[in-house]
């Protein structure tokens, strides 16, 4: 104020002086905002610092690295992750333009960065993507990391900055190796952790770092022994406090979550060990100890891998019913959150496999003869993963009351963000925080407004009776679960629900075996693992397959096995069975929700022009011809016409919908997968996964006549989501898709038939007759056994 009556009591100043004054009120309220955010940053108060900062963001549109900085550090607090790596993409511009030294003073203190930043942004992409399960990605970050230390400056290095943060890249290259089961390289990188020199300087704090690094890639590694034998985790607590308030932070800011973040950490580290290493009684003792305690329960991440453990410890002890209610509780935390964020990865190197709670839930209560619950939490460990798998991706379309259910959307996302700054927002089920209440409160809205968006976002399942209710009375439900090499099937009919404990011993590579063998045509070498996997999948169940249509709902790696195939010695199974796919029971009840097709009309998107010759397909062409044949009134758009633009904008409008063209399926990213169309300035001509989620359709039958668009590969306990159910969702109640790339010629004369049949029949039994009828012509599975219906048959 004083400024500002200076600068205008005088008339005459000149105008080089008003500038001045102005500049001077520019500065120093940029100062009182960073003072401010300092402010906040030291008391924790994570939430109104992004407030601030977030406000001086768009009063001007250029943010200097030192703003920058404290965007990035508030993300990474809050676990905001996409508007973390948006800043941190900022950051390394600014930095590539010489907006690289920072002050010393930025927080009140010069322990949390070095002043020269080039190695920052890639430490924290580091930390953040193995916090969110992107492993290759934290490798790749901790590597340039580590390589930007020699440019460090002279003070830096002096100040130990450099051995600081190979250390912590090191640190982070064991775990994300570890992690992703890449050991040898994970211990090779420990091995240069260990070797890593300390410096002179604060060389007491450097080394305590190095114990600590040490620390967390022992545990991440299992090995337990080193664990307790070092003194890496002696002074968690006090280090932690180091760490989680960067030396600024008050603990009487956090006091109510101080066990939880502070002190539970370095117990439950030490109770892991003992148990890893066969000193259960201690183990048990001391996870008793824990559980008592109600500020345990403020910790998600850790208090699910409690009640897992103790379930273990449960099954050890022959208690089967205790075991079961110690997951029970383990698996309502874990499914209190939208997303599976490894908190305590960074932390203490602790990432807990979450299937793993669903998987020894199922193995249980099978034990005990409790088959329509395994069956629900089958249903519920699929649902797991979906989520998990979309967690990234706000961009749903809702078929009603889209407003509504986009708000809340929102709204959930705004409730976990908030209660993730000290961990998960409901972690206690019983009495969760304002924050996990909402989110509940959220949730349960979410799934009334809109209970398919509902399913994409949380776990939900279906009861065993209403899933029988839905099945029809000639159709027996068939379905696989499978974690490692323990594998089980369940048989629902209308009034039975059936399990059974499968052989799993080889399975995946029985199934590989297979798909390499189908693929060779001219020879009989597929028949051998085909009667291998219908003795080891079929023949168990197969007196409970009365009725001659099935429903198979396959996991994992059975999601890219013909079953129509399978033999059992003298015929295929699909010579008795007419089969339709499933990606997860639940669906049902969305499937059946829809009502036909708008209009009868067909559109068929043939051989686009990708820009290589290479790609081109010979009989794509004939396809659609044949197609539009059987199905009057198609149309037909070719090469440069079928774009990518065009299905998006009127591909609503045709009730059935034919693809002849290449699809693509990423292995390490399936939702970015798609089918191949041609590009134009709107659209890059990858209709992804993604895009399918937010794209509004009405189609009765979706048909992928595409090279392997029904074909990816998944980590351990994933499903299968790719461009089928995305489809589903997006409003089809059926797709048939290949599994691998087809001969030109016959698909085109299977397309023909099946298009026929389905004048007068269902698609399952149309698709079952067109197949034999291929069968007849071509014997070999190559050319009639890729494709396969997934949603509702009728």
């Amino acid at each position: 104020m004083f400024l500002k009556q200076a600068c205008y009591k005088n008339n005459n100043l000149s105008v080089t002086a008003i500038k001045l004054c102005l500049f001077l009120i520019l500065l120093i309220g940029s100062g009182c905002a960073h003072m401010t955010t300092d402010k906040y940053l030291t008391q924790g108060q994570y939430t109104e610092a992004e407030k601030t900062l977030d406000k001086s963001s768009r009063e001007g549109s250029y943010l200097k690295s030192e703003d920058l900085i404290r965007k990035c550090y508030v993300y990474s607090k809050l676990k905001i992750y996409n508007k973390l790596f948006e800043s941190l993409k900022q950051l390394e511009q600014n930095i590539a333009n010489g907006d690289k030294i920072i002050s010393s003073s930025l927080f009140n203190t010069s322990q949390i960065f070095p002043s020269e930043i080039t190695a920052v942004p890639h430490l924290m992409k580091a930390e953040a993507f193995l916090e969110t399960g992107n492993y290759p990605g934290a490798i790749a970050s901790a590597q340039e990391a580590y390589r930007l230390t020699e440019s460090m400056s002279a003070g830096d290095k002096i100040n130990n900055w450099d051995n600081r943060y190979r250390i912590r890249s090191l640190g982070i290259l064991v775990m994300a190796n570890a992690f992703s089961g890449n050991r040898e390289q994970a211990l090779t990188y420990l091995n240069d952790l260990e070797n890593q020199s300390i410096g002179y300087f604060s060389g007491y704090l450097v080394n305590k770092e190095k114990k600590y690094e040490l620390g967390k890639a022992y545990m991440s590694l299992g090995m337990y022994e080193k664990v307790l034998n070092s003194s890496s985790f002696g002074d968690l607590a006090s280090h932690f406090a180091d760490l989680f308030t960067l030396g600024i932070l008050k603990i009487d800011a956090i006091k109510n979550k101080a066990f939880g973040y502070i002190e539970l950490p370095k117990e439950f580290v030490r109770y892991k060990a003992l148990f890893e290493t066969g000193k259960v009684a201690e183990a048990k003792k001391g996870y008793d100890m824990l559980l008592q305690n109600p500020a345990t329960a403020t910790n998600g991440e850790i208090y699910w891998a409690i009640l897992y453990d103790r379930g273990r410890i449960a099954l050890k002890e022959n208690d089967t019913k205790g075991a079961v209610e110690f997951f029970k509780k383990a698996i309502e935390v874990i499914e209190a959150q939208r997303s599976t964020i490894h908190t305590e990865a960074s932390k203490i190197g602790f990432v807990g496999d979450k299937q793993e709670v669903y998987h020894q839930m199922i193995a249980a209560l099978y034990q005990l003869g409790r088959y329509p619950q395994a069956f629900e939490y089958v249903e519920r460990s699929k649902s797991r993963a979906l989520v998990d798998l979309l967690a990234s991706n706000d961009r749903f379309a809702a078929k009603k009351a889209w407003e509504q259910a986009r708000s809340l959307l929102k709204q959930l996302r705004q409730a976990e963000a908030e209660g993730v700054v000290l961990g998960a927002a409901a972690a206690n089920v019983e009495k969760p925080g304002p924050a996990g209440t909402r989110a509940i409160q959220i949730q349960a809205a979410l799934k009334s407004e809109a209970p398919e968006l509902a399913s994409l976002v949380s776990v939900t399942s279906m009861a065993v009776p209403e899933v029988q209710s839905r099945i029809g009375g000639a159709e027996t439900l068939i379905e696989y679960y499978y974690l490692g090499e323990d594998p089980y099937v369940f048989v629902l009919r209308r009034n039975q629900v059936w399990a059974r404990r499968l052989d799993g011993v080889g399975l995946a590579r029985e199934v590989e075996s297979f798909r390499r063998a189908v693929k060779v045509r001219g020879t009989i070498d597929y028949l051998s693992p085909a009667q291998a996997l219908y003795r080891r999948l079929i023949s168990p169940i197969e007196r409970l397959l009365e009725s001659d249509r099935l429903v198979i709902i396959p996991h994992g790696i059975l999601h890219y096995l013909p079953f129509a195939a399978l033999h059992d010695g003298r015929r295929y199974l699909i010579d008795r069975h007419s089969i339709s796919y499933l990606p997860s029971a639940s669906v049902i009840k969305f499937l059946a929700a829809r009502g036909p097709g708008k209009s009868p009309r067909a559109l068929v998107l043939a051989n686009p022009d990708l820009g290589n010759p290479a790609y081109d397909l010979s009989f794509a062409e004939e396809e659609a011809k044949a197609v539009a044949e059987t199905l009057p009134g198609t149309e037909i758009l070719l090469r440069g016409q079928a774009t990518e633009t065009y299905f998006k904008e009127f591909g609503r409008q045709y009730s059935y919908l034919h693809f002849a063209t290449h699809g693509t399926f990423q292995s390490d990213s399936p939702v970015n997968s798609g089918v191949l169309l041609t590009r134009d300035e709107n659209n890059d001509g990858l209709l992804n996964v993604y895009e399918l989620y937010n794209i509004p359709l009405d189609a009765d039958l979706v048909t992928l006549s595409a090279c392997e668009t029904g074909l990816g590969k998944l980590n351990p306990g994933d499903d299968v989501v790719g461009l089928t159910r995305g489809f589903l969702y997006a409003g089809c109640r059926s797709i048939v898709a290949s599994l691998w790339q087809v001969d030109d010629q016959a698909t085109a004369r299977l397309m023909a038939t099946f298009y026929s049949k389905l004048q007068h029949s269902d698609k399952r039994e149309a698709l079952r007759m067109a197949q034999v009828a291929i069968k007849g012509v071509y014997p070999h599975p190559y050319y009639w056994a890729a494709f396969k219906l997934t949603g509702t048959p009728r």
